[in-house]
């Protein structure tokens, strides 16, 4: 059996037996480590590290995700079917509500709360633009009429 040897005879291990020097060794071998019990040492406490890191940083993770209760999931639920249920009343209650709107000269004006989406002009003008989102511009010169075609999103019943 191999022992370990220290220059200094008051070198101590925290948790054991000293560091031995042949003096001690030869005085009480039971007193001092060998090679083999220095690496069990050395292991068991890396293992314990080892151990400790795994408790204190992989499961307090787990935990730090954020929780559902039983209740809370049934709140949320009931919640989330009030909120579809109007929702789904109102978008069914919408309709797309057009109307033409005509005018003699250059420009046709929506009807208030109807945006132009398309406009017609006479005499084979095919050059318009829509100004202001509810008035269309025929752009030829001595148009004799416009038309426009206005629309807007209704909530009906």
């Amino acid at each position: 059996m191999k022992l370990y040897f220290s220059m200094v005879s008051q070198r101590t291990a925290p948790t054991g037996p000293p560091l031995c020097s042949s003096r001690i060794s030869k005085i009480n071998p039971a007193l001092c480590w060998t090679t083999d019990q220095m690496n069990r040492k050395f292991f068991t406490s890396m293992m314990k590290f080892t151990i400790f890191l795994i408790f204190a940083v992989v499961f307090p993770a787990k935990y730090a995700s954020p929780q559902s209760c039983v209740i809370d999931t049934l709140i949320n639920g009931k919640i989330q079917a009030a909120i579809d249920s109007k929702v789904h009343s109102i978008l069914a209650k919408r309709r797309l509500i057009c109307t033409t709107a005509f005018s003699r000269g250059a420009n046709a004006y929506c009807p208030s709360g109807y945006l132009a989406t398309g406009c017609a002009c006479g005499m084979a003008c095919g050059s318009w633009d829509i100004r202001g989102d509810a008035t269309c511009h025929c752009q030829c010169a001595n148009i004799d009429w416009t038309s426009a075609r206005c629309c807007k999103v209704a909530i009906v019943g």
